[in-house]
């Protein structure tokens, strides 16, 4: 898969004192990002057109005004097929620093949210602002990103994990991070199952196993 990640304007809301990243982006058709992870919960809402997120091997189309939430440390990747014009505002952030509490519990939210009024009135305020030119968007830009947090541990809590069952997911995608760079390094190679075991010096049986479960 093509990987083409680019900003959509150049209004993007950064905060320091707030692990936030608050901006648009595009796909082109036959494009997405690769297969990834990380602490941060990662969203996009979709403005116009539509793609298809994979998030643990489960895919899901969204369309406009379909939020797309990846949870912390899942596996996730987008690709688009259709040639319609793309835009989303993407949401990145880092749920400890809103909540240690929150946090703590190890939420998993609802993968896909669909025909919700309020989401719909936070996320249209929230492309509003990263149009305008003002210095204080970036402030109502963090209130908005929290009221759609309280909104979404409200109503859409999946499952929470133990600590124990968090630790063993982490430990997990971290022990197959050195194959997720090699795939995505010799993507337009072909590349074998033993080939991919034997970096992290597994036997291609228990490879194959690991692999498919990650």
């Amino acid at each position: 898969m093509q990987q083409d990640i680019k900003l959509y304007e150049k209004r993007v809301v950064k905060d320091k004192e707030f692990p936030l990243v608050v901006d648009y982006r595009r796909y082109r058709p036959n494009g997405g990002f690769a297969p990834h992870w990380h602490e941060d919960i990662e969203m996009h809402y979709i403005v116009s057109g539509d793609m298809v997120g994979v998030h643990d091997q489960e895919p899901y189309r969204v369309k406009a005004g379909d939020l797309l939430i990846a949870n912390s440390n899942v596996l996730h990747s987008g690709h688009r097929d259709s040639e319609e014009p793309f835009k989303a505002v993407l949401i990145l952030m880092n749920l400890e620093g809103m909540s240690k509490r929150l946090a703590d519990r190890n939420i998993m939210f609802q993968q896909i949210i669909s025909g919700d009024p309020v989401v719909r009135d936070i996320m249209t305020k929230i492309d509003l602002e990263l149009t305008q030119e003002n210095e204080e968007h970036q402030l109502i830009c963090k209130g908005l990103v929290f009221q759609l947090m309280g909104h979404l541990v409200r109503c859409y809590v999946k499952e929470e994990l133990s600590e124990k069952e968090n630790i063993r997911r982490i430990r997990k995608l971290e022990r197959f991070t050195p194959v997720m760079y090699y795939i995505e390094k010799h993507y337009t190679e072909d590349i074998s199952n033993r080939e991919l075991a034997d970096i992290i010096h597994l036997g291609e049986d228990r490879f194959n196993h690991l692999f498919k479960e990650c």
